[in-house]
């Protein structure tokens, strides 16, 4: 078993009210925290109940505003792989745990008693690009067996949100990556058994729309106030190139300054 740790970063009083049944959960691993911190700081300012917890390495710094932190050995060489491993270590509370990515802004408030308890599960279904042909040679991974497919018919679930109240489907999700071809334990991995537990647990799945809830920002800095006027949208997200505008966007939003 790897070495583990587990600490209390900020005490948090309960409140009474059902936010207090929602937790947002990262991972990250490394010294440079910016995004995680913006995530924190958008996480603050639209779920202030909301419960904050990092899963990170042994060394990495603790996110200024997070409530717990969960630490254990991590190859830094493997992060998807210790991404997943992490959130299947994480001891289910009751509350309705949302495993989101660093690059993203929460910008509404979220309800938890808006995700079915007889639901055991939700994944976020991909809106963006879904006919976008898969391209077989990324990374030189050779995935032949995807030659023909849409990004949707290979990977209809993105790996950047899960909610869940139980670490069962977590569990399900990194034992499966870890029977994959090996290639698919530095890339897709995730999305992969996030596919195949979609096709075979149909009835205890549940679905958000990346539309909702990872929302592609196009950069238009100018145009933020109106299309968050769409109550719909909950979490931006920043992938990829996008990254840039990310800091632009949590100062508009949240007031964010960089840390000296």
């Amino acid at each position: 078993m790897s070495q583990e740790l587990v600490t209390q970063h900020t005490a948090r009083e309960p409140s009474g009210r059902s936010s207090d049944d929602l937790e947002f959960v990262f991972f990250h691993v490394g010294d440079d925290i910016e995004l995680p911190a913006m995530l924190v700081t958008s996480i603050k300012a639209t779920n202030p109940l909301a419960a904050i917890t990092q899963l990170t390495d042994l060394t990495s710094p603790v996110v200024p505003g997070v409530h717990t932190v969960n630490r254990h050995a991590i190859r830094r060489d493997a992060l998807m792989m210790a991404r997943a491993d992490s959130y299947a270590r994480l001891k289910p509370t009751g509350a309705l745990r949302l495993f989101i990515d660093t690059d993203m802004l929460v910008v509404s408030e979220i309800h938890a008693n808006h995700f079915n308890e007889q639901l055991e599960i939700y994944l976020c279904r991909r809106h963006f690009d879904r006919n976008s042909p898969v391209n077989i040679s990324f990374r030189d991974m050779n995935m032949r067996e995807n030659t023909g497919k849409t990004l949707d018919q290979a990977w209809p679930f993105l790996g950047c949100f899960i909610a869940t109240r139980t670490d069962k489907w977590l569990s399900w999700i990194y034992q499966k990556m870890l029977r994959l071809e090996k290639k698919y334990q530095s890339w897709y991995g995730d999305q992969t058994a996030l596919r195949v537990l979609a096709e075979q647990e149909i009835g205890i799945t549940g679905t958000v729309s990346e539309r909702d809830y990872a929302y592609l920002f196009d950069g238009n800095t100018r145009e933020i106030f109106k299309l968050l006027n769409n109550k719909q949208i909950k979490i931006l997200h920043f992938k990829g190139n996008r990254k840039q505008y990310m800091q632009t966007v949590a100062s508009l939003l949240f007031n964010w300054k960089k840390a000296c």
